[in-house]
């Protein structure tokens, strides 16, 4: 969980005020008077650790091809007249 909170701290990662559930059970996620986890009400920080762990190298999304101005030209123009 130390690199989710340091993401979280960098900005590198960014919760929506709008889940709710999330919020809730961050808010309850914390340690026992030996530094070990609490693992009660922890389902979607356990899925968001196991996805920032090990799905970082794909999330980064690959950039789209886009056509060529003149393929756009050559198909009848960008309002799709015929010439």
């Amino acid at each position: 969980m130390y690199e989710v909170h340091e993401a979280l701290v960098q900005g590198q990662l960014k919760i929506f005020s709008t889940l709710t559930n999330f919020r809730e059970e961050f808010r309850l996620y914390r340690r026992d008077g030996n530094g070990k986890i609490i693992k009660e009400r922890d389902h979607l920080q356990d899925a968001l650790k196991y996805a920032w762990v090990s799905g970082r190298d794909v999330m980064i999304p690959e950039p789209v091809a886009q056509p060529a101005a003149t393929s756009i030209l050559r198909r009848g123009g960008p309002m799709g007249f015929a010439r």
